[in-house]
Order: structure tokens, then sequence, then C-alpha cells
């Protein structure tokens, strides 16, 4: 939950709260000083309801909240929340390149995910659609939206690591979001790779697409960032780049995770099932901020001429 302004240089009038509290202070100094002339303090007890000089702390109070207020509703006050959607669309976007065959991870980072799927799978809210995305140098659509889970729990477990060719994390997401375009539900890529990408696409630009369309990218990292070789390039130590993924999900809104073992991805993926149904509602603040701006004021102006009154 956050709240955001649409015109947050109209904030730099809540400087205005000191200069009221101290003109509010400074008005009743010189009320104190012409109260005392008055001979019949009795008089002013019975006017103020016992206190002979009140400070009038409750009338600043108001007047505080009723700026504060109207300058929260004149700069775009926007609460944006999350709520729980029934269903959700998905893209499992899996790498298969070669370097998902290292071992740090065991047996080895692909077949530990394809192990781990499950628990994505069975977390689905009932009537979601999800679909799969294999990249190595390319990408390719497996399987598009279906409702049809067993289909896609089955191609996923039949994806091969490639014995060679670079790591497309940008064509990856290019795929995943075209798959996602005629979603009208919650859209999330769930991006599982070890982070290298070498070829195609830049990152940068696939980001600037996935935003524009309002899905959320859940990145994986599967592997160790001390690295580790594979069965075909055993001397070669393939090591997970985490900045890469966590820039992809900070920008696109979703989460990053971390995946060093086969435990941690079977976890991993129960939570990107519950976080990837939630939904982002905006509700604009102007019009209830105003109204209780304005409220505050009759409020203060209604018991201005009672206890509260100041003494002439």
């Amino acid at each position: 939950m956050e709240i955001t302004f649409e015109n947050p240089i109209y904030l730099y009038f809540l400087v205005l709260i000191p200069l009221l509290v101290v003109v509010h202070f400074y008005s009743m100094k010189h009320v104190r000083r012409r109260a005392l002339m008055f001979a019949n303090f009795e008089a002013i007890e019975r006017v103020t309801g016992g206190e002979v000089l009140p400070k009038n702390y409750v009338l600043l109070g108001i007047r505080v909240a009723s700026l504060t207020l109207f300058v929260l509703a004149i700069s775009g006050a926007t609460l944006i929340y999350e709520i729980q959607s029934s269903a959700f669309d998905a893209v499992v976007a899996v790498d298969v390149s070669g370097s998902m065959a290292a071992k740090d991870v065991l047996p080895d980072r692909l077949s530990a995910v394809k192990g781990s799927l499950d628990a994505f799978f069975n977390s689905l809210p009932p009537g979601s659609k999800t679909g799969i995305v294999s990249f190595s140098s390319v990408s390719a659509v497996v399987k598009n939206l279906t409702t049809d889970v067993n289909q896609v729990r089955l191609l996923a477990s039949m994806l091969q690591p490639q014995s060679a060719g670079g790591t497309a994390i940008g064509d990856a997401l290019f795929t995943s979001t075209n798959v996602l375009l005629q979603s009208g539900r919650p859209k999330a890529i769930i991006l599982i790779t070890d982070g290298q990408s070498n070829v195609g696409i830049p990152v940068s630009e696939a980001v600037h697409y996935v935003k524009n369309n309002n899905v959320r990218v859940f990145t994986v990292g599967v592997g160790t960032t001390s690295g580790g070789g594979s069965e075909n390039l055993p001397e070669v130590s393939f090591t997970l780049d985490e900045e890469t993924l966590k820039t992809i999900a900070g920008e696109s809104k979703g989460a990053y995770f971390n995946a060093g073992d086969a435990n941690k991805l079977h976890e991993v993926f129960v939570e990107i099932g519950r976080e990837s149904g939630q939904k982002k509602e905006r509700l604009n603040l102007i019009v209830p901020f105003v109204f209780l701006s304005f409220l505050l004021v009759f409020f203060d102006w209604s018991i201005s001429g009672t206890k509260y009154r100041i003494i002439p």
C-alpha cells in the first residue's frame, strides 16, 4: 500500500503548517495581554468554560488538519493498494541455454526447476491461464495461454537444455508479453534463468515493452553466485547474474527471488503463485480530502463561538 501524488510540487505548501502554529501562539500571546486587562476574571471563567486563558489547542489541531488535507488534495493524492484477484494469466519463461545445465544446483539447474514448477501450477487460482516460453539464443512459444494446467505441466517437464547458444532474456520478455497481450486480467511473467543475457534484444528495451503493457515480471535466479560447471563443460563456471534480474523485477513492479537449491525453488514458486494474482487498485483521494478539509473548516467556525472563542 502506498500513496502517490499527481502534482507533488504542491506539497511544498505544507511548509505553511509551522507558520500557522507560530501565528496561532502569537495571537494567543496577544489575547493574553488583552485578557489581563479585564478586572472581572470570574466573568472570563464563565465565558471560557473554566479556563481563564485557554491556549485553544483544539482549534490549532483542527486548522492544521484542515490545511494538511487541503494540500494533499491539491497535490493529487492517490492511494494504491493490492487485492487478491480470483484468477490471473501468467507465462512461465524458462531458460534452456547451456548454462542451465550447471550443477551448482542439484541435479542441475534446469532439472531442479522442472521438479519444482508443480508448486507454482498447484497454487494457481481456478480459471487462471498459463503458458510456456523457452529461450536460449532465441525464444519460442512452447504453449499459448490455456486453463489446462496438466498439459502445461507435461510440456514443462519435457524441456531440455541446449548444448550451445547464448541467453536472450530480452527476446524471452518480448515473446512472453506478446502471449499475454489479449489478456484482460492481471498479467505476470515468471522468468526463470541464471540472468546471463548475452544475445538478442537489449534487456532495457524489453523491460520498457513489458511496462507499457502492464505486465509484472517475477524473476527467479537459479544458481549460486560462485557458479558451477556442466557435464559437457566441467571446466567452465556459469555464475548467477543477480543484478540483471533485480533490475527487471524492480522496473516492472514484480519481485526477484534467489533459488540456490531445489528446496528454495519450491518455496519460491509457492510465493510467486500467491503474489502473481495480486491486482493493484487506485483510489483517488482528492474529493474525500477536500470534503474533510471543508468539514473541519465548518467545525472550526461552529466551535469558535463556544468556549474556544477569543476574548476581546
